[in-house]
C-alpha cells in the first residue's frame, strides 16, 4: 500500500493530473504521471449507485491492480455494421487534465458477444478490448499503464440517443478540499493508512 500513498501524496502536491469526473461525481482518478493512475469507485460516505462506463477502448493497454472492493469488466466483441445499434465516437484526450471530446465517426457498431469478469486481484487490459467498467460498492484500482500506442480511444453510444458532449475531467479548485476529504475517506474505508 506504499505505493497508494505515494501516488496520493504526489497528486495532492500537485504532480500530474487529478479527475473528478464531471458526470459521475464518485469516480476519482489520481494520475501524478502517465504511467500511473490511482482509481477510487464509488462512495464513503453514501450507498454507492450503480457505476457503469460506456463501452470503450483506450490509447494504451494497463495492468490492473484492485486494491479494494470489486470491478465487473464487461468484454465486447463489436464489429461494423450499416444497421448497428450503437454509434462509435473518436475520443480525443489531447487537453488530458481538462476535457474529452468526442467525435462521430458515423460508423454504426454492433455488439456481436459480450462477456463479464468479476475483478478482485490483477487483470490486464489489451488496448483493444471494447470493455465496460461496472461498480456497485466502493472500489479502489492501481493501474500500471504500458507505453502509449497509436491505437483507437473510441466509445459507443445508442443510436437515437443525443451525442457524447465534451466531458470535463477537470477539479475546480475550489473543490479541491472536498476531494481530498472524499479521497482519504475512501482510503479510511478500505484500511489504507
Amino acid at each position: 500500500m506504499h505505493q497508494v500513498r505515494e501516488i496520493i501524496e504526489r497528486s495532492r502536491a500537485g504532480e500530474g493530473v487529478v479527475k473528478w469526473s464531471g458526470g459521475a461525481p464518485f469516480i476519482v482518478a489520481l494520475q501524478p504521471d502517465k504511467h500511473v493512475h490511482l482509481n477510487f469507485w464509488g462512495s464513503p460516505f453514501v450507498p454507492t449507485p450503480p457505476l457503469l462506463s460506456p463501452m470503450h477502448t483506450h490509447d494504451y493497454g494497463f495492468t490492473s491492480q484492485v486494491l479494494f472492493g470489486t470491478l465487473y469488466n464487461t468484454r465486447h466483441q463489436v464489429a461494423p455494421t450499416v444497421d448497428g445499434e450503437y454509434m462509435r465516437y473518436a475520443i480525443d484526450d489531447s487537453d488530458w487534465n481538462r476535457l474529452l471530446k468526442f467525435r462521430s465517426t458515423g460508423q454504426r457498431m454492433t455488439i456481436l458477444r459480450s462477456s463479464t469478469t468479476e475483478e478482485r486481484g490483477t487483470y490486464e487490459m489489451d488496448p483493444r478490448d471494447w470493455h465496460s467498467t461496472r461498480v456497485i460498492a466502493p472500489a479502489i484500482s492501481y493501474l500500471n499503464m504500458w507505453d502509449h500506442a497509436p491505437l483507437d480511444y473510441s466509445t459507443l453510444q445508442k443510436v437515437g440517443l443525443p451525442p457524447y458532449e465534451n466531458a470535463n475531467r477537470y477539479v475546480d479548485p475550489a473543490r479541491m478540499a472536498d476531494l481530498w476529504v472524499y479521497v482519504d475517506a475512501m482510503c479510511n474505508l478500505a484500511g489504507i493508512r
